[in-house]
């Protein structure tokens, strides 16, 4: 299984992200999210929690799984990430 890895980095707080996504059927996407941030911890918990349905993900749009998880968990200042 090939995975894709990108590094984000914030502009206000400096806490580097990196996330790595991978398939094996090149629809339920796997999320692996390292920072030193507790925000994005606890994101990166839920997230990593199952496979996300990546077709699923477009169907809903802005309603998806990781949508409604990044709402419910970056707040103030990390409302931007």
């Amino acid at each position: 299984m090939a995975a894709t890895v990108v590094e984000v980095h914030p502009g206000g707080c400096g806490f580097l992200a990196r996330i790595e996504a991978a398939s094996e059927d090149q629809q339920h996407v796997s999320l692996r999210i390292q920072c030193q941030c507790e925000t994005i911890r606890t994101l990166a918990a839920r997230l990593e929690a199952g496979p996300v349905d990546g077709y699923e993900e477009i169907r809903q749009g802005f309603g998806g799984a990781i949508q409604r998880s990044v709402r419910e968990t970056l707040r103030g200042c990390c409302s931007g990430c």
